[in-house]
């Protein structure tokens, strides 16, 4: 009797077994985030058994060790590594819109599988003590590399929006409203915002950091900038890339300390994504849409500036904290004075009248310069002195 029941369990633990094979759960496979996902769904209707596997076929999958900067730098232009590259469009209103984002090897790349790479320099564009290489092709465009956590991200960007690239990390952008304008960059997420630190928006009207200045403070930081070292550029040759990648100082004697307090001050950087968000394919909403990604946007930039405001003022000392108030306090009256001067223009006092003259592009435009304003704050808070000027 006890063996004929031990004989009745076998037979039933054999059959719960048997069902639970006889569907494989659905595999998702998803990129990294701001990507498109992939999913593999099998057909419910499969109720094959899955093939036996011998295990001595199965290969133990060992982690991988991030590659360090050189190694990273040196595979991608060697196209022995490929890697993600966002493709640069600006906007209609706004110049911090993420488009497209293409995968593969360097020459595969919009832009460079039509031009070829003739020169790439070493520079660090956004203050964080880890350099960039930027990549210059034949039409004299750019992709900029930057490294991120083991791996190489691109930005493909126009000579318009970037040239004349400096050792300080200073570059300039030529802009078709203007008479051009110098500044350096900053990241959030995949996306580069530049920082404007000087800009003569016509022969009367001077900008420093977005504060209105004279044209003789103007003139004398101008000079400042052409007068700075120039990148040195580099034939784009395996011998160079050995040179001034693999065996270069910038990239082998990187601190844990550096690449940690970059790591941190990037983290709060990507945390202001939702705002770029807010402007993808904006003009393409409706008009209800449309106003509700106005507000949101410059709303928002409002609201983070406030934020990182205030987190300075809890972490600098007493003499630190008198100057920063004044400079908030002097920022903040000329962004003041100059949305009275866009307010005036339709006679009137409120931006919420904007919306009523369907005039909406004033909120990105002052919600970008509260961006930049942000941006500077977290250099402050986090110790980056990303201002060279």
């Amino acid at each position: 009797m006890l063996k004929r029941s031990f004989m009745i369990l076998c037979i039933h633990i054999f059959c719960v077994l048997f069902m639970g094979c006889g569907k494989i759960k659905p595999e998702f496979k998803v990129m990294e985030s701001g990507y498109e996902s992939q999913k593999e769904e099998l057909d419910e209707n499969n109720t094959d058994m899955p093939e036996k596997t011998d295990s001595s076929e199965i290969v133990k999958v060992e982690e991988t060790k991030p590659m360090s900067v050189a190694q990273a730098f040196s595979s991608v232009l060697l196209n022995e590594t490929e890697m993600f590259c966002t493709i640069r469009e600006q906007g209609e209103y706004t110049e911090v819109i993420k488009s497209n984002e293409g995968y593969g090897l360097l020459k595969e790349m919009p832009y460079a599988e039509r031009k070829e790479v003739i020169y790439f320099a070493v520079v660090d564009l956004d203050g964080d003590m880890i350099s960039e290489v930027v990549v210059e092709l034949e039409n004299y465009d750019y992709i900029v590399l930057r490294y991120r956590k083991g791996q190489i991200r691109g930005m493909s960007v126009s000579n318009k929006e970037m040239d004349l690239f400096k050792k300080n990390g200073l570059f300039r952008q030529i802009s078709g409203c203007d008479a051009g304008r110098i500044g350096k960059l900053h990241y959030i997420g995949d996306v580069m915002v530049f920082d404007e630190a000087l800009r003569m928006a016509d022969q009367y009207t001077f900008y420093l950091y977005d504060i209105i200045s004279d044209e003789k403070t103007w003139r004398e930081i101008n000079n400042f900038y052409y007068e700075s070292p120039d990148v040195e550029w580099h034939d784009y040759t395996e011998k160079a890339v050995h040179e001034w990648i693999i065996e270069n100082p910038l990239f082998t004697e990187i601190s844990v300390e550096t690449t940690k307090n970059s790591n941190i001050r990037q983290e709060y950087l990507d945390s202001l994504s939702y705002l770029i968000d807010i402007t993808y394919d904006y003009w393409l909403k409706n008009d209800e849409e449309y106003r509700k990604a106005a507000v949101a946007y410059y709303e928002g930039c409002q609201k983070e500036m406030n934020k990182i405001y205030e987190l300075c003022q809890e972490k600098l000392s007493e003499e630190e904290l008198e100057e920063l108030q004044n400079e908030q306090q002097d920022w903040q009256e000329n962004f003041d004075l100059r949305l009275e001067k866009e307010l005036s223009r339709y006679e009137i006092e409120d931006m919420e009248d904007l919306l009523e003259i369907d005039d909406r592009s004033a909120y990105f435009r002052y919600g970008e310069i509260t961006l930049r304003r942000t941006l500077r704050l977290v250099d402050l808070f986090y110790g980056f002195g990303n201002y060279v000027i």
